[in-house]
């Protein structure tokens, strides 16, 4: 019998396959051309695969000590899917005859009406592919984005996300502070009364937003070019990657749209109030970078965070970065010399660009610096941020939802496909931290103010 480490790459090579083989089987489904027998072929050949692939997993939970499940019989992987289909060949043939000219819809297709929230005629609507069959989009949406795979990120399978967290706003002590929240410990002698401490707790929700993507193709780059179904869902990856990290940064958190680290709001507006904003230096000009903003946005982030955080920078302020220099002292010629002197202001660089002294990324600061063009424009608030995006919430329900339909632009001679992703998400802290010891503000999210 293969180890239990082959077993589990077997199961990782075979869910690759299947993930392919389904894709090719949806599409076959919605091509009206598609013999019915090719479909019932492309789904029994999923389900040879589902069949091996339960067979395997006893196997694996048989050697990892799982004995209920090994004992049950085996079950096509694919029965009780969503949308109440047995396996994707039973779904594949409801949508191949659905789509043809005077066929029959199953009432297990699940239809969304084109106007108003209900679910109507068939002919208004979309088939739902149920998640399990359009799987992928996903992925492109992880590879295409910078931040979003650094969150924190939490499956729902509600609306919104209930949180209680603990409200802690400083490290000074009781008087002054709330350092962990309340919970605090004190020095005692013998037989000295105990102090009460109490913990402060707040709640907060997070809402799911939707992304969403609708993309007609005429029928006749359909038959000329196969292929396009599968560049759409790549390039809709693409940009629901770009919009995710954008909101991420700069989502006003109004509007169905998530909260951005920069957005700061008043009164009742949506606000991160955990965001550090260092203001620009007496008398600096506009639209310029100096060292002291950098040193000072530095400090602003909490030491604990430092060794996930990142510099995100509009890639105008590489050429400003490459100049700015850390001064050492001045040199200058003093009296008679038989030597000229060098003057002028001394210094050590801050930045190190992708390939200096053998880094293969930049550093400023020694801390990894990316380009991003969700950054404000040289000169603007957030140009420049440094920040622990780990520390930054993204609640999701299941994956992106794709759904297809001939029916919607039928006398156009397109077919639609409509993307749809519920996602939500928000800076993980609700506030900044005083120091123990002084009084600067700190945070996991600093920015540079604006220099007009």
């Amino acid at each position: 019998m293969p180890s239990i480490i082959e077993m589990r790459q077997q199961l990782t090579d075979m869910a690759a396959q299947l993930k392919d083989m389904t894709e090719k089987g949806v599409k076959m489904a919605l091509d009206p051309k598609t013999d019915i027998n090719e479909l019932q072929a492309k789904s029994d050949e999923i389900d040879k695969l589902q069949v091996r692939m339960a067979l395997i997993k006893q196997d694996l939970e048989r050697e990892e000590g799982v004995g209920a499940k090994a004992a049950e019989p085996v079950k096509s992987a694919s029965s009780n899917r969503s949308g109440g289909f047995e396996n994707i060949g039973e779904f594949m043939a409801a949508v191949h005859e659905a789509d043809k000219p005077g066929g029959m819809r199953d009432k297990r297709l699940v239809s969304n009406a084109a106007t108003g929230a209900n679910e109507g005629t068939a002919a208004d609507g979309g088939y739902l592919v149920p998640p399990e069959y359009a799987e992928g989009i996903l992925d492109y949406v992880k590879d295409g984005a910078n931040i979003y795979p650094l969150a924190r990120r939490v499956q729902i399978s509600s609306n919104r996300l209930v949180e209680v967290y603990l409200n802690e706003t400083s490290r000074k002590d009781p008087s002054t502070g709330s350092r962990h929240g309340g919970v605090l410990a004190y020095w005692k002698g013998e037989a000295d009364q105990y102090t009460a401490a109490k913990a402060a707790f707040a709640e907060r929700t997070t809402n799911l937003s939707k992304l969403t993507a609708y993309c007609p193709v005429t029928e006749e780059l359909l038959q000329d070019y196969p292929a396009i179904e599968s560049m759409l869902g790549e390039l809709v990856g693409r940009e629901f990657a770009w919009k995710i990290d954008d909101a991420m940064i700069n989502g006003s958190g109004a509007n169905n749209i998530p909260l951005g680290i920069l957005t700061t709001g008043t009164g009742s507006s949506p606000n991160n109030a955990a965001l550090v904003t260092i203001a620009k230096e007496t008398g600096q000009a506009a639209a310029t970078l100096n060292t002291t903003n950098i040193l000072k946005m530095y400090n602003a982030l909490i030491a604990q965070n430092r060794a996930a955080a990142k510099w995100y920078i509009n890639q105008d302020l590489e050429i400003v970065l490459m100049q700015l220099l850390l001064q050492t002292g001045k040199i200058e010629s003093t009296g008679a010399s038989a030597v000229e002197a060098i003057t002028g202001t001394m210094g050590m660089p801050i930045y190190t660009p992708p390939g200096a002294y053998g880094n293969a990324n930049a550093t400023l600061l020694g801390l990894p610096v990316e380009c991003n063009e969700h950054c404000g424009a040289l000169g603007d608030k957030g140009d420049i941020i440094l920040a622990d995006m780990s520390q930054y919430l993204i609640i999701e329900r299941a994956g992106v939802m794709k759904q297809s339909s001939i029916h919607v632009r039928f006398d156009y001679d397109e077919t639609v496909f409509k993307f749809t992703w519920r996602v939500g998400g928000r800076p993980d802290w609700m506030s900044t931290i005083t120091a123990y010891k002084g009084s600067t503000a700190r945070s996991p999210y600093v920015c540079l103010a604006a220099r007009t």
